[in-house]
């Protein structure tokens, strides 16, 4: 048993150090022409309360009058990214025994617990910054102490526990947590002498709070336009030296929205395309920049890249056909690879977006 632990415990271990290595810090989002910088990672703690329904030697496991008690649950743990994270636990059960006379005694059970969370929406679904329900896959070992209250009745044991949790997440890193657990502990968790080689069991039921810490802290940065902060903060080019001229002095931008999976120009599209035009004719001196964009959440990277290309090639051929010199022209296809809008208007980055310059 205590081998089957130990492998447990290092591949728990590795897992976790491994999806920590590759995690992103941070999620971009935009809103009221601020770029608002929200961490991936946090610690959190929580603390849960509710009912443990407890099968043991001498403990009949059909009969719920006896079997449900109460319990309770502190946790400290840390969120290394939006799909793993690791906590320590300490739980606390009340059960009911009966010695082997038939006399009925109350015993009293302290856990401490190490579990890896996994977060399956995340996983499957992929991750997004504003999404607020979540659900857990969780497992680890645990340990526990029991007593029940007399003169050297107590006992040490030691087991698994695996369980599944729902996460509704609200604003200042506050969750609503419940939570459903099966534990399996050596025989003695009783307190009495050993009726077979059975592993203890109990399943808890607990609901109750989670507090993230630093999961909602925002960092607001100044720009002068959404396409202009995505494209300085993501490319190393010699644009970056005038960040701060053309944030004293904002350049228009113009947009263009594509349905998915195409290229067509639509009407809106082609009316911003003409305000551009006119005024670059109206401005000699500029020049427009446009960034051809695809939306990660559908389709692959490779359909993507063929998209955000060819959008930013429609846009820029409308433009010389409104008389707008080629060499006044410069084109950029970014893929899914960078997403100008946040998760909340993801349809938006199905866009082409007209950068005027210098």
């Amino acid at each position: 048993m205590f081998n089957h632990m130990k492998k447990i415990f290092v591949f728990l271990s590795v897992m976790a150090l491994t999806m920590s290595a590759f995690a992103e810090e941070t999620v971009v989002t935009v809103k009221n022409e601020k770029e608002y910088v929200a961490p991936k990672s946090a610690w959190f703690i929580s603390v849960m309360g509710g009912v443990n329904h407890a099968g043991t030697d001498v403990l009949d496991l059909g009969d719920f009058d006896d079997n449900i008690h109460g319990t309770g649950t502190a946790e400290v743990g840390y969120r290394f990214n939006p799909y793993l994270s690791l906590a320590g636990q300490v739980q606390y059960n009340r059960f009911g025994s009966y010695k082997l006379s038939g006399a009925y005694r109350g015993i009293n059970d302290l856990e401490g617990a190490v579990v890896l969370y996994w977060n399956l929406v995340n996983t499957i679904g992929g991750y997004r910054a504003d999404r607020k329900n979540h659900f857990y896959l969780y497992g680890g070992f645990n340990s526990g102490f029991t007593f029940a209250g007399q003169p050297k009745e107590f006992e040490l044991s030691y087991g698994f526990k695996a369980g599944l949790q729902y996460e509704r997440l609200f604003n200042r890193g506050w969750a609503f947590v419940a939570d459903a657990s099966w534990n399996m502990l050596t025989d003695n968790m009783d307190c009495i002498e050993y009726i077979n080689d059975n592993m203890e069991k109990h399943i808890n039921v607990q609901v109750g709070i989670r507090k993230y810490f630093g999961l909602n802290r925002k960092t607001a940065k100044y720009y002068a336009s959404e396409s202009y902060t995505n494209y300085i903060t993501r490319r190393d080019t010699t644009v970056i030296n005038q960040v701060e001229e053309v944030a004293a002095k904002p350049q228009p931008t113009y947009s263009c929205f594509f349905t998915i999976n195409k290229i067509d120009l639509n009407e809106d599209s082609q009316n911003s395309i003409k305000q551009c035009a006119a005024y670059l004719k109206a401005n000699p001196g500029k020049k427009v920049t446009i960034f051809g964009y695809a939306d990660k959440n559908t389709g692959t990277a490779k359909r993507n890249a063929w998209l955000a290309s060819n959008r930013a090639r429609v846009v820029k051929e409308a433009l010389v056909a409104e008389g707008v010199s080629e060499d006044r022209i410069s084109c950029y296809d970014e893929g899914d690879k960078v997403q100008p809008y946040p998760e909340a208007v993801f349809e938006k980055n199905r866009a082409a977006i007209m950068l005027i310059t210098d």
